[in-house]
């Protein structure tokens, strides 16, 4: 007996009359939130590159990959969309340490397609698949000092998220906690290495992105199913000297982390929801860059020069980036980003769309910003690290700039970034999500589109069958059939 166990106990036995209004709320807000940028993502390169493949594969008809009309297997169909739900990093982020709801509610969407699952089951089944990944994520320690300040450890990525997505999709086709143990043990054994370590050192960044969530979310759905017909796995993949945590590069296991207080104390409680599609690093100054050019009236002409104050790990040669390449790189890119706000260029795909990129006034706007250390960042997060025990969570981020336009200076810094839930001033309000989720829908699939899918996903709690959502539904001017030349190269 040990977390495996309890862990798999708690993903099976949990009842629907214990999980709190609040948290299923919650369920709600991370789900809305996953589909929009997903959906929002479907016409960048990479994603259809993807999807092209994906849905050369074949495959029963199960589950859909969102806004194409395609239909395929569960396993593929949540390989897709977690892919998607990733791509524009405009998805939470769980107490600034990882994105979890990508990958979880890919998995769960698409098995509750396949099943026929009601939109109550699902939002359940996503809490408890968040819980759990969340929970173990916290538990492991990734993060090591480097002369003095917190830095990623050489080896760390998100690979326990596979068991989030093993839970979430085994509760919906009904796994007992033994088989769901099993389950864990596969999943365990088919996730993806972790590759964030390595990825930090990148110059020029790949479509994989940090993280690969295709086979990770795939790793999730393939494990119930295996498990469901009997196939076995580890059933202590979590437990022990030589368990999950040493596979995942953690330092330490703090394993009370996993279950104290499991079914009272919901981890969805502590999501940060980002507003722009960008790394969750500089939105702080992003909000203050965007507060200072209404409040002043700037135009981007008559800005001389940004200075961006960021934590030591956000100055990377691709946070530097005044050439970005494609919508990975241009997300990670704090010269672009900002450069899009400069220019109103509205708050969501569009950022990272080709004629975005290749704007002459917005590349030309890149080399006007600069990115250096914030002094206060470092000894505030090792703080926080070193309060909870060498975990891997901070909350609060100092972060700063300075703004010099037409011969004055505009100074602004903060401790949190638009969506954090730890302060009121930053909380996201439902209908400030209604309201994102709409500006990324439309920004790829137009204002119709958008407003039929956030209506059926209002209902969706009370929704009989999940296959009524609208977001399955291929989008008029979206083709996800094979890209120009694919099919002579294959």
């Amino acid at each position: 007996m040990g977390v495996t166990t309890d862990l798999a106990a708690f993903a099976a036995d949990t009842t629907p009359e214990s999980i709190p209004a609040d948290v299923r709320h919650h369920a709600y807000r991370i789900t809305l939130d996953t589909l929009g940028v997903a959906c929002g993502a479907v016409d960048m390169g990479p994603a259809q590159t993807l999807v092209d493949e994906v849905t050369s594969w074949g495959g029963a008809p199960e589950a859909s990959i969102l806004a194409s009309g395609h239909r395929t297997s569960a396993v593929q169909a949540a390989y897709a969309n977690a892919y998607l739900a990733n791509l524009l990093d405009a998805d939470e982020t769980l107490v600034n340490h990882a994105h979890v709801a990508n990958a979880v509610v890919a998995g769960a969407l698409a098995v509750a397609e396949r099943i026929g699952a009601s939109g109550r089951e699902l939002l359940d089944a996503v809490a408890i698949g968040f819980e759990i990944a969340g929970r173990i994520g916290v538990a492991y320690r990734n993060w090591q000092m480097v002369d003095g300040r917190p830095d990623w450890s050489a080896v760390t990525g998100y690979s326990w998220v596979a068991f989030g997505v093993a839970a979430a999709a085994g509760r919906l086709i009904g796994l007992d906690a033994h088989r769901m143990a099993s389950a864990f043990g596969i999943a365990g054994y088919s996730t993806p290495i972790p590759s964030i370590g390595k990825w930090v050192d990148c110059t020029r960044l790949p479509n994989t992105k940090y993280v690969f969530l295709g086979p990770l979310a795939h790793a999730g759905v393939a494990s119930i199913l295996l498990a469901a017909r009997g196939f076995t796995g580890d059933p202590d993949i979590l437990d022990g000297d030589r368990g999950f945590w040493r596979m995942a590069g953690s330092a330490s296991c703090d394993w009370a982390a996993m279950t104290d207080e499991i079914g009272k104390n919901w981890l969805l409680s502590e999501v940060a929801y980002k507003w722009y599609p960008a790394c969750r690093f500089f939105h702080g100054p992003m909000d203050c860059f965007a507060h200072i050019l209404a409040e002043e009236g700037l135009e981007p002409e008559a800005i001389d020069r940004i200075e961006v104050r960021l934590p030591p790990a956000a100055t990377r040669p691709y946070f530097t980036n005044r050439e970005p390449t494609d919508v990975v790189e241009g997300s990670f890119s704090v010269p672009h980003c900002f450069a899009c706000l400069a220019y109103g260029v509205p708050v969501g795909p569009r950022w990272h769309a080709d004629e975005t990129l290749r704007r002459p006034d917005i590349a030309r706007f890149r080399h006007r910003i600069e990115v250096v250390v914030d002094l206060r960042a470092a000894p505030a997060i090792a703080e926080q690290i070193v309060a909870n025990n060498g975990g891997n969570v901070y909350r609060r981020c100092p972060t700063s700039l300075r703004v010099d336009a037409g011969g004055r200076s505009y100074e602004a810094s903060v401790d949190y970034a638009s969506g954090d839930p730890w302060s009121p001033e930053t909380a996201m309000s439902d209908d400030k999500l209604e309201e994102k989720f709409s500006r990324y829908v439309s920004g790829a699939l137009g204002a119709e589109w958008a407003s039929a899918a956030l209506a059926s996903l209002r209902k969706l709690e009370t929704l009989p069958d999940v296959r009524g959502l609208r977001v399955f539904d291929g989008a008029v001017g979206y083709e996800a059939g094979m890209s120009v030349g694919a099919a002579s190269r294959l």
